[in-house]
């Protein structure tokens, strides 16, 4: 049997997932429909050992020359910064999980002009987030409003509280640490934000998109609400998502909408779409 080719690039708590999910028996088969490998810089090779099934190779080169169908990015914007052009003019799919990534318009752009030039596919995820299907329906609607807020324990942001000299344990009520576009908040948060970058790609862009970051010392999990208007009609939804096992903050359904993805890809025979 050909095996799907999975490359991942980066191993933290989302690949980790993935390449757990991704190596469970296919039913009737018996055993995995994917072949997967990593891509890990030599620093990082030499730490915990890699799960049975799973080989690393130390450059994107290397990746790429074992011919992949489909890469998987879940490392840092730096990292789709640094090798997802590369993967795109090699004619490769790429899923990209860090969305915050493109609030960079050059960046952007380049990774845009290297999918034309080499032919390559870009995907995104739909991560921690719902909705996504009616915002994309409204592109090209006037008068259309999107509010996205982020609702996050004081422990998510205790860092970012101590540099406004504020102090994490003083926060015993909703805090607004931000409000603003959703360019403004991926400038500003670089790293946490991946949702609002969604939210604003599928829906009516970056700077339409309006981000509000509150610190709510009696959620425990990652909020989500998300409310839109538009003469086609209204949609208002909260999500509370559990973070995943090992205290990286990302939540936890993030891996399982990355392997649902794949599988509608590679296995699905109907999509729902």
């Amino acid at each position: 049997m050909q095996k799907t080719r999975i490359a991942l690039i980066g191993f933290g708590s989302v690949n980790k997932d993935v390449f757990r999910a991704l190596s469970e028996p296919d039913p009737e088969l018996g055993e995995s429909l994917y072949d997967m490998k990593v891509f890990l810089r030599s620093r990082l090779m030499r730490r915990d050992p890699l799960p049975d099934g799973l080989t690393s190779v130390d450059s994107v080169q290397r990746l790429l020359d074992w011919r992949p169908d489909l890469i998987i990015e879940a490392a840092s914007p730096q990292a789709v910064r640094d090798y997802v052009p590369l993967c795109l003019m090699a004619g490769r799919h790429v899923m990209i999980a860090s969305v915050s990534a493109f609030a960079d318009p050059f960046l952007y752009e380049q990774i845009f002009r290297s999918a034309e030039r080499g032919e390559g596919h870009i995907s995104i995820p739909s991560g921690a987030v719902a909705g996504l299907d009616y915002l994309q329906a409204l592109k090209g609607v006037d008068d259309v409003s999107v509010t996205y807020q982020s609702r996050k324990a004081v422990c998510a942001w205790s860092d970012e509280l101590r540099a406004q000299g504020l102090d994490p344990s003083s926060i015993t009520e909703p805090f607004m640490l931000f409000q603003g576009t959703a360019q403004q908040a991926l400038e500003r948060y670089s790293k946490r934000l991946n949702v609002a970058a969604t939210l604003a790609l599928a829906g009516v862009g970056m700077q339409r998109t309006l981000v509000q970051v509150v610190i709510d010392p009696k959620v425990s999990g990652n909020e989500h609400h998300l409310k839109v208007s538009s003469p086609l009609g209204h949609m208002l939804f909260k999500l509370s998502n559990e973070p995943a096992p090992g205290g990286s903050g990302t939540s936890w359904v993030v891996a399982h909408s990355i392997v649902a993805a794949v599988k509608r890809r590679f296995n699905s025979r109907m999509a729902v779409v």
